[in-house]
């Protein structure tokens, strides 16, 4: 299975700097038909992970995790969160939804996903997420 080999070059299924375990969300989201799963490459680097799913009433498509690559220097830095914000508004629209949501972002790339034009929700004082409609 080709998504494996992604596992396996982050940091050999341990979680990451955020505390995330990439296997335990994919694993979470095996048996829904309309999960995203995406891995992205730059010659034999990994550079970006992507995991979420489809709401069940299909209006919005959601994107539970995603990291770009901690290695400071790559070829696709600074490339790797509007290429993942793009698969998403594509899987999106693909599945006839009609927002695109980023799940529990990281405080410090809100300003990242708000230059790619989405708008923090926060709740409490806390961003919950970032949507933008399609």
């Amino acid at each position: 299975m080709p998504g494996f080999r992604a596992f396996h070059a982050h940091k050999g299924y341990a979680r990451d700097d955020e505390g995330w375990n990439w296997r335990e969300l994919v694993w979470a989201h095996r048996n829904k038909t309309t999960r995203l799963e995406a891995a992205f490459w730059c010659d034999d680097a990994l550079v970006g992970l992507v995991v979420g799913r489809q709401s069940p009433g299909r209006t919005r498509v959601s994107i539970h995790r995603l990291a770009a690559s901690p290695v400071v220097a790559h070829p696709a830095k600074r490339l790797v969160t509007p290429l993942e914000i793009a698969l998403g508004t594509y899987t999106a629209r693909a599945y006839g939804a009609g927002e695109l949501r980023i799940l529990e972002p990281l405080p410090a790339v809100v300003g990242i996903y708000a230059e790619n034009g989405l708008t923090p929700v926060a709740i409490g004082g806390t961003v919950r997420y970032c949507f933008t409609r399609l």
